[in-house]
């Protein structure tokens, strides 16, 4: 199988999802898969957007090869808060990759810093596509379901999002993208709706979600993923050297340690305050991790860093990689992971498990998954340092309880099992049938009603009927008539002023991208399909790997346009076949043609999202 993993980081970046991803490449191409990653970089001396490939380091015992794409990105340099997710001037390099790797399966790791339309345009290329939630990214844009007083949050809605996002700066410098200064909550609010509706129609483009916690799958579900397409698969470890077990009882101070990024989402902070309340030299915290400027441009956690670790029961290692990590944990009696947001598997317990060092964690997510109380760890309440500070002194009063969790620490699942489970699930994805292509009718009316509601029926009455059908009331003041004839499954949108036919035509697909359309089919208010018309037109469409594509239209029994013929010296359009006798056409086959008439156009939705939709200053003629 030829698998593209795509990724937001990799080695020698550190971090959870960069070293996942670096094991499931490798194991992958020992099992004799092809294997590709797609990697962002920010390396400010290439330019933006482009692309450099190279094979990548083997690890020690590993066969095969792992071929590398590194996209270069400077995310400061987004035009927009949407263009910051969206990045579609990375559309064409991803695209240009796409079409030369031609993978059988995507599996996706993470998105930010790539595009979150990267699924549409796989899905537009016929690559099945997997999903893996490392975290709450998709649905909310700090990524970890924390608001801007680090609560966590009750689960992401317009009017919270927009609340955070028209805040959320404190003392870093304004991201060019956001404009002058932070939005207004209602500016924020269209800004969210925005977004939320994009991540939607991605998420649409995804054949089946991973993610490692029954915490996280249940949010997601919530959220609105189909709870079928959504499957709980732990993290696995590579294999460790068995650990020696410890004899004796402890001597000198309790040695604790904390394992991640310096964020205040991991609770670093907790820690050092909750051992620097225990008598002195009780307990010395040891850390390895980075130091962030900020956490989404809250620079007052990172300013008080320094403070916190210098003091006199801190010790401060830096980052660590992952040969050092397997080399330190063993020298520890206890890991500490007091994360306030729910993670979805930290990998530090596996980690840990595997030293022999038990946990102590916070009681939220995946953590309190893998490690359950007294069995290998304990649990404290998330955030609070005073109840962390209640279960350390337990562990001083009862020198027996930490031999006692050593003994009962679980078994750890292996990497070798997860990838078994994600090789089946690759196998069950690529042997299912597509899932079905959502298709929108757009029809804009302008002031002719019982003609809009004659073309709705027809395309209601076909043999493939659209999905969605949405009618868009341009200004003409037929709204009351049109809610009248219209079946009440049809959305009907007021425009509230004539915007154009291609300012109506967008308002309409904006619509039905934001409920998931993968195509559009625009449809004049005055046209009629046969019965096998858009049937017959997808077909065709989806065989040639068409972007656009029209059926031929006939008027008062005579040819009105077989496609557009177009002059690039005189810049002259003329309509092919213009007034022939449909009867010359039999037997004609689907065929390129200059251009589309706008009378009945299907668009793959990606293509549309990638142009900008039609151009409104046209108004009306010339913009298809």
């Amino acid at each position: 199988m030829r698998v593209l993993l795509v990724t937001h980081a990799y080695p020698p970046t550190l971090g959870g999802v960069p070293v996942l991803t670096q094991d499931l490449a490798w194991g992958l191409a020992s099992a004799g898969d092809e294997v590709h990653v797609c990697a962002r970089e920010a390396d400010p001396g290439r330019g933006e957007g482009t692309r450099r490939s190279e094979w990548d380091t083997a690890p020690a015992g590993a066969v095969g090869r792992v071929r590398l794409h590194w996209i270069n990105h400077l995310g400061s340099r987004a035009l927009d808060y949407a263009d910051g997710y969206r990045a579609r001037s990375l559309h064409p390099v991803l695209s240009e990759l796409i079409d030369e790797v031609q993978p059988d399966l995507a599996h996706v790791q993470h998105l930010t810093h790539l595009s979150l339309e990267l699924p549409e345009l796989l899905a537009a290329r016929g690559v099945r596509v997997l999903l893996t939630l490392h975290d709450f990214w998709i649905q909310c844009h700090r990524g970890q379901l924390l608001d801007t007083d680090y609560a966590l949050c009750r689960g992401p809605t317009p009017e919270r999002c927009a609340r955070c996002l028209s805040i959320q700066g404190t003392g870093a410098p304004l991201p060019e993208a956001l404009g002058p200064e932070w939005p207004s909550v209602a500016d924020a609010l269209q800004l969210v709706r925005t977004r939320e509706a994009d991540a939607r129609r991605a998420c649409a483009h995804v054949d089946l979600f991973l993610t490692a916690s029954a915490d996280a799958r249940r949010r997601f579900v919530a959220w609105g993923l189909p709870a079928e397409r959504v499957r709980q698969l732990p993290y696995g470890h590579a294999p460790r050297p068995p650990v020696e077990p410890r004899r004796g009882g402890r001597a000198g101070p309790l040695r604790v340690g904390f394992l991640g990024s310096l964020l205040q989402s991991k609770g670093p902070d907790l820690a050092i305050r909750a051992i620097g309340r225990l008598p002195s030299g009780a307990a010395r915290l040891e850390i390895w991790g980075g130091v962030a400027p900020h956490y989404h441009f809250d620079v007052r956690y990172a300013d008080a860093l320094p403070w916190l670790l210098e003091q006199g029961h801190v010790r401060f290692h830096g980052p660590a990689s992952r040969e050092e990590v397997a080399r330190r944990l063993p020298e520890l009696d206890l890991l500490i992971v007091p994360s306030i947001w729910p993670e979805t598997g930290p990998l530090v317990v596996g980690e840990a498990f595997l030293a022999g060092v038990p946990c102590l964690v916070s009681d939220l997510g995946g953590a309190a998954e893998l490690v359950q109380e007294g069995l290998g760890g304990l649990q404290f309440r998330a955030g609070d340092a005073a109840d962390l500070e209640r279960v350390l002194r337990r562990l001083l009063a009862e020198p027996e309880l930490l031999a006692s969790l050593r003994a009962t620490i679980p078994p750890v699942g292996t990497l070798a099992e997860r990838l078994q489970r994600l090789r089946e699930h690759y196998a069950q994805v690529c042997a299912s049938p597509r899932l079905p292509l959502r298709v929108a009718a757009v029809v804009v009316d302008c002031g002719t009603p019982d003609e809009t509601a004659a073309t709705v029926q027809a395309l209601l009455a076909g043999e493939r009927r659209p999905d969605q059908v949405v009618v868009v009331d341009n200004g003409g003041g037929a709204g009351p008539r049109l809610r009248e004839l219209l079946p009440a499954e049809v959305s009907l949108l007021e425009a509230g002023s004539n915007l154009g036919f291609a300012g109506g035509a967008n308002l309409g697909a904006r619509a039905a991208l934001a409920a998931g359309a993968q195509r559009l089919l625009f449809v004049n208010s005055d046209a009629v399909l046969a019965p096998d018309a858009l049937a017959r037109l997808e077909a065709e469409a989806e065989r040639l790997h068409a972007g656009l594509a029209g059926p031929v239209i006939t008027s008062a029994g005579r040819v009105e346009s077989l496609g557009i013929e177009f002059d690039l010296r005189s810049g002259r359009a003329q309509l092919r076949q213009h007034g022939a006798e449909p009867e010359r056409l039999a037997g004609l086959e689907s065929h390129a043609v200059d251009a589309l008439s706008g009378c009945v156009l299907w668009v793959r939705s990606d293509l549309f999202v990638g142009l900008g939709g039609f151009a409104e200053a046209f108004f009306f003629g010339f913009e298809d």
